[in-house]
């Protein structure tokens, strides 16, 4: 495309153009020097004629401008970087100064010794030109705080991690500083369209941590009230489903109660909970802190939860826990054994030992996978929980403490903590009914507690492990076995 045909689109008359190019006109000049007959005769249309004409004679009217030295030092440019002087040739000019975004926005530190330009009519002479830029995008601003500790995962090797989600959603954000003193969250501003500011902040959200602790504090709330949750699921789905009777999304009753089916619906526990500090955090300051508690009680039907390897340390010495604990007996469950040894393991539990009072008494040292699978199926009877090792999460706590205080009957819990486990504790004493033990506090807990005896057992006989779990145990593997066999026959 040439300089004319260029012009004649630009000015929309090229259905004109024609003529132009049949007569090899294909410089502006050689339109300057048309007469106004040629011209008449190449465009008759009187409007596309004065519109060609006003374009030459506005295009004559402004010469261009002289060239002119550049500056040697100017007040209004960036400074020089260091290094090779360049020559500077022709009309070539300094590069301005940019305007300086956190100025106009929520202030600038640096003042008068900031090296961007605090000129207000260069800020709005910037904002008007890109404002009519292609891109067009919408401006949109929004606040985000992430953790303090946090703050350096977004800047390390040279925010890297945070220039790739701005680079990835065509955000920005506002200067990070360190701040003066020490605070919980950090804030600072993202800025962009609503859709690339939501998904950049959801990106930091999840790289710091952000929302695996929402969906950790989801499952908390919802394992602290899990049987109100579940009716609430239960009646919505059932009031949606009248409100599409007579529709192809209505849902039969067999369907309706497949799906009630697959909710618990149990009472929440009713657990007294404590915390106590162990000075040096070994076994046998913890032993004695709660042995003097543990001998108010008739008898003892107690889980010890401690981290996995903690609990093989304490299976080799067995009798400190039988001592404190006043039980002949207890069981150690960790990864270790075989399916075959937790199992007898759990039956000799669930078995127990009656002491003198008639009670029964019991005692399982194991870990968290044990809590979990408790929330699952019926165990034995538990009035004492004892957490030697703080869970992880308060929903991990939860799911251990819950193993007592079932089928409407009163437990009693006891955290054990150290001096590092100080905001734990304060954070999880907010969130549940978390007290310092006393020996005041235990004995009023203890009243309530029941006890399983000869007379009046609490623990059910399909309670786990089950009476025919050897059977079942003998058939599965008996079944793995013939496919193991099989296989073999099959590769042969």
């Amino acid at each position: 495309m040439n300089a004319v045909e260029s012009l004649f689109v630009r000015l929309g008359i090229s259905a004109h153009y024609a003529p132009f190019a049949e007569n090899n006109i294909d410089k502006v000049v050689h339109l300057r020097h048309l007469s106004d007959e040629d011209l008449r005769s190449y465009i008759p249309d009187e409007g596309a004629r004065a519109v060609l004409k006003q374009a030459l004679d506005k295009s004559a009217a402004q010469p261009a401008a002289p060239a002119a030295a550049p500056q040697r030092y100017a007040d209004d440019t960036e400074p020089r970087s260091k290094g090779t002087r360049r020559q500077e040739t022709g009309d070539r000019r300094p590069r301005p100064k940019r305007v300086c975004r956190d100025f106009f926005d929520s202030g600038c530190g640096y003042g008068s010794e900031c090296r961007f330009s605090h000129d207000v009519e260069q800020h709005k002479a910037e904002g008007a030109q890109h404002s009519t830029a292609p891109l067009n995008r919408e401006i949109y601003k929004e606040e985000i705080s992430v953790p303090w500790d946090s703050v350096k995962l977004l800047l390390g090797n040279k925010a890297e991690k945070l220039n790739r989600i701005n680079a990835k959603w065509g955000t920005t954000n506002s200067r990070i500083e360190k701040p003066e003193a020490f605070h919980q969250t950090y804030s600072f501003d993202l800025r962009g369209t609503p859709e690339g500011v939501k998904g950049a902040k959801s990106d930091i959200e999840q790289f710091v941590g952000i929302t695996s602790a929402k969906n950790r504090e989801a499952r908390f709330q919802y394992a602290n009230h899990e049987l109100e949750r579940n009716q609430h699921s239960v009646e919505f789905l059932c009031a949606a489903n009248l409100k599409n009777q007579g529709t192809p999304l209505e849902l039969s009753s067999t369907v309706l109660q497949r799906v009630a089916r697959t909710f618990r619906f149990r009472h929440e526990p009713k657990v007294t909970q404590f915390w106590t500090l162990s000075s040096n955090g070994t076994d046998k300051d913890k032993f004695e802190t709660i042995m003097p508690l543990v001998k108010q009680m008739r008898g003892v039907s107690c889980i010890i939860f401690a981290e996995p390897n903690r609990v093989e340390e304490m299976a080799k010495r067995s009798k400190q826990t039988a001592e404190a604990l006043g039980v002949k007996n207890p069981q150690f469950v960790h990864r270790k054994l075989s399916k075959e040894d937790r199992m007898r393991a759990l039956e000799t539990f669930k078995a127990g030992e009656v002491n003198e009072h008639g009670v029964v008494q019991r005692c399982l040292v194991t870990n968290n996978d044990y809590a979990k699978y408790a929330r699952k199926v019926l165990i034995p009877y538990v009035n004492l929980v004892l957490h030697f090792s703080i869970p992880k999460t308060k929903e991990l706590y939860l799911h251990q403490t819950n193993c007592t205080g079932r089928n409407n009957h009163e437990g009693i819990s006891v955290l054990f903590i150290t001096h590092h486990d100080a905001t734990t504790q304060k954070e999880w004493s907010a969130a549940l009914d978390l007290r310092e033990l006393t020996g005041r506090g235990f004995e009023e807990a203890l009243g309530k507690v029941d006890y399983d005896t000869t007379d009046r057992q609490l623990t059910a006989q399909d309670s786990d492990p089950k009476p025919n779990w050897r059977e079942e145990w003998e058939k599965e593997k008996a079944e793995k076995a013939a496919a193991k066999a099989a296989a073999k026959a099959a590769r042969a």
